[in-house]
This record gives structure tokens, C-alpha cells and sequence, in this order.
């Protein structure tokens, strides 16, 4: 899925925010980008640093992440801020993201360029321990801006290989 984000090999590099254990670090490492890891806390990968007080002049690279759902506006919102014009944000939410009077008004200002929509429902567990995780499967997308885009969003499926079953 990250492949899908990774659209533009020359850019500087990518950012990865509340990295969690590192998954989609290391998946961008492994097709060759640079990546800047970090979280608001210590998880022995990256750097500790709480992004949304970080307070840089700009970004000069992408940012992809799964934020926690509650502050994933947040996210958004710091990153369309801090992020160069032609720079992008991919965010892992959950669909019910698309919902709220709050982030329409925001979408207005920030409409996403692709959504990318899980054609089976996918289910995260908090640091990887899904022994012990709880709740069900939900739809999950990811959720494409380009800084300066303006216009409709495109949406787009993944996860609907046969071999994926």
C-alpha cells in the first residue's frame, strides 16, 4: 500500500510521525527513500519528538503516518502547515474520517487528492500485538493530500487481490 504514496522517487525525502514500531519506516526503506522517523514517545526506533508541538519552518519531503484517530485532524492540520507546496501527506484513518461538519469545512481548504478505500476490511492492533488487541475490522483508507492541490478527490481501491484471502 505504501507503493502508492511513493509516486515520486527524486523527492528529498519522508517523514514518518507516531512511527509506532516502524512498519511503514522500514517498508520505505526498503524501496530506498530516506526516511525521518518519530514518535512522542521512546519506542527504541526514531527520534522522541511530539509533532504536533514541533514547531519547524517547513518540511522539505513527504509525510506519511497512522496518527491515533483523535488527533488525526490535528495531524492533518500541522502537517498542511509545515509541509512545502507540491509535498504530500498520506494518513492510514479509518472511512468514518470522511465524516464530521468540522472536517468538511476543513476538506474545503484541504480537499485530499486520492483516497485510497481497503476493499476488505483491515484491523490494526497497537504496537503490532494483535493477541491482545480488541474491536473489530474496520475500513481503512489512506488518505492522499498534495499541498496546493485544489479540486475533487479521486478515489481509488486497494487490498483486492485474490491472493490476498
Amino acid at each position: 500500500m505504501i507503493k502508492m504514496k511513493c509516486e515520486n522517487p527524486n523527492h528529498p525525502g519522508n517523514n514518518e510521525n507516531n512511527l509506532g514500531e516502524g512498519h511503514i519506516s522500514e517498508v520505505l526503506k526498503e524501496k530506498g527513500y530516506f526516511v525521518q522517523s518519530s514518535d512522542i514517545i521512546n519506542r527504541g526506533y526514531g527520534c522522541v519528538i511530539d509533532f504536533l508541538s514541533f514547531k519547524p519552518n517547513k518540511i522539505n519531503g513527504d509525510i506519511i503516518t497512522n496518527p491515533p484517530f483523535s488527533k488525526a485532524t490535528d495531524f492533518l492540520l500541522k502537517s498542511m502547515e509545515i509541509l512545502e507546496v507540491g509535498s504530500k501527506l498520506a494518513l492510514l484513518l479509518r472511512i468514518q474520517f470522511l465524516e464530521g461538519v468540522k472536517r468538511a469545512e476543513i476538506f474545503k481548504k484541504y480537499p485530499p487528492k486520492v483516497v485510497y478505500v481497503a476493499s476488505r476490511n483491515m484491523r490494526c492492533a497497537k504496537n503490532g500485538d494483535f493477541k491482545n488487541a480488541t474491536g473489530n475490522a474496520s475500513t481503512y483508507c489512506w488518505f492522499i493530500w498534495e499541498k496546493g492541490f485544489s479540486g475533487n478527490p479521486t478515489i481509488k481501491w486497494f487490498n483486492n487481490e485474490a491472493s490476498q484471502r
